[in-house]
């Protein structure tokens, strides 16, 4: 519950009126340093901390001391110590660290890090100071789970003085809490009841009516699929989905909450997702889901590993493997930096060979059909559904460890391979006219809140309707607010 209690609320109002009364560039990088500072104090464990900031000054030790030459040698290093903080299992149990608790924000500083480390041994910089590295490396608006920034979009914002629109930002932290608070606890709470009655849980009454419709829906599975197993995985699948998009309502959330909070220092961030919900295939929703994150690994992964395999290997015959290489080898990475478990490495080689069947079939499909009719084609109804509902049923179930335990995430697995064909099918197909159904009732709000977007009052009134939303939306749920998922990472 950390970004919708009333104390980050509050410690953020404070950040906020510190950096626009801050004189100057210099009174601008001391309040931003001093906002860092307060916000490792009070939102993080002492011994959280005190490790972050100490790997941390790890990368600046490296990009300051040690010379280009040695650079790789000082990225492999600091690999090393980020994979044994962070507990992985390959790493031997008596070596692992189990008695630390998870270090929050580790995960996107190692992204600085790296990210620094790699422009330092492509081209040479001039040593920069330990406030500013430090202002970058822990910026309390992006530090539990970015977006991230690179280092030369953070100092051109945070050189600049305090933005002047304040009903964008405002409006922005409003959907954030309007997401996390209100709308994603809901959610949670159905992905809870049908998952309880997959695993023959106990249940209590129903608290709400969708949570009965679930019940009966259970029920009728069990009676007319007449498989145990099938009704399983059929429920869990449907489950995974409800489990995708809570997840969406709350990173999405508590990314317009930290971006809107840092419109009002004058800093400006990075979008994180682009409406995720109108993808057709799993690279696209890649281009759209956590784009900062993808942009880092297409920058320092995809792209130089497929550059260096094309040098190697050039000829004609050879692209193909090479752009398998490169995909595997990213969602791979991918996977693992998401968790130390062998779930998420599974989950990051599952999303590569998506990735490699998609690339594949958008090269067969330039080949078969021209541009145009390639064009009419993704744009029928039919298409969209079946497109969406093998999109979002597929990610819902392989992205499961975020919430699933190891044994029931390959039991998950191995279930859906023995699972009648027509009963995915169905399960596709119902998804895909759903997703395809919201697409269009989305993008009609999307397109009236941009015609009405640039006039003050609708934009003023706007804002006080999605303030008495979220009143009563906490007064419902704020005993019962879920906490931010990506934190962990």
């Amino acid at each position: 519950m950390m970004f919708t209690s009333l104390s980050f609320v509050l410690f953020a109002a404070l950040v906020v009126v510190c950096i626009n009364m801050a004189p100057g560039r210099l009174g601008n990088q001391l309040a931003y340093g001093s906002a860092n500072a307060a916000f490792l104090l009070l939102f993080l464990g002492r011994v959280e901390a005190i490790l972050l900031v100490g790997f941390a000054l790890w990368g600046f030790l490296i990009l300051r001391y040690v010379p280009s030459k040695w650079g790789a040698l000082g990225l492999a290093v600091t690999l090393a110590l980020f994979i044994w903080l962070k507990k992985y299992q390959l790493i031997p149990a008596g070596l692992r660290l189990e008695h630390l608790p998870t270090i929050v924000g580790l995960s996107y500083v190692l992204f600085r890090v790296l990210h620094l480390i790699v422009d330092k041994l492509q081209e040479a910089r001039e040593p920069m100071s330990l406030s500013r590295y430090l202002n970058y490396t822990l910026c309390c608006f992006t530090l539990i789970a970015g977006p991230f920034q690179d280092l030369k979009s953070h100092d051109h914002s945070i050189a600049g003085q305090a933005g002047r629109d304040l009903i964008g930002p405002l409006s922005r932290i409003c959907d954030g809490f309007l997401k996390a608070a209100v709308f994603a606890p809901v959610l949670l709470d159905w992905q809870v009841t049908i998952r309880s009655y997959a695993l023959a849980k106990a249940y209590t009454t129903p608290p709400v009516a969708f949570d009965r419709f679930m019940i009966n829906l259970g029920n009728w599975l069990n009676s007319h699929l007449g498989s145990q197993s099938a009704m399983f995985v059929a429920i869990e699948v449907l489950a995974s989905i409800l489990y995708l998009v809570f997840l969406y309502l709350n990173f999405s959330g508590y990314t317009d909450i930290v971006i809107g909070w840092a419109g009002l220092c004058g800093l400006q961030l990075p979008e994180n997702f682009n409406y995720p919900i109108l993808a057709n295939d799993v690279l696209d929703f890649w281009n759209r889901w956590h784009m900062s994150m993808t942009n880092w690994f297409k920058t320092y992964v995809f792209t130089p590993t497929l550059k260096n395999l094309t040098m190697r290997r050039p000829r004609a015959e050879s692209a193909f493997a090479n752009t398998a290489c490169a995909f595997f080898l990213t969602f791979l990475l991918m996977g693992l930096w998401h968790g130390p478990g062998w779930p998420f490495a599974a989950c990051g080689m599952l999303l590569a060979a998506a990735a490699v069947l998609n690339h594949s079939y958008k090269t067969a499909l330039r080949l078969w059909i021209d541009k145009q009719k390639a064009k009419e084609l993704r744009s029928s109804w039919w298409y969209q559904v079946c497109a969406a509902g093998l999109t979002f049923t597929f990610l819902a179930v392989v992205v499961s460890p975020f919430w699933i335990s190891e044994g029931d995430y390959f039991r998950l697995l191995t279930g859906s391979v023995g699972t009648p064909v027509v009963v995915l099918l169905a399960l596709c197909v119902g998804v895909g006219v759903i997703v395809a159904s919201v697409r269009r009732i989305w993008m009609l709000f999307v397109s009236a809140g941009e015609r009405f977007g640039r006039l003050s009052l609708p934009r003023v009134a706007l804002i006080g309707a999605k303030v008495n939303i979220l009143f009563l939306g906490l007064l419902v749920n704020y005993r019962s607010l879920p906490d931010f998922v990506y934190k962990g990472f």
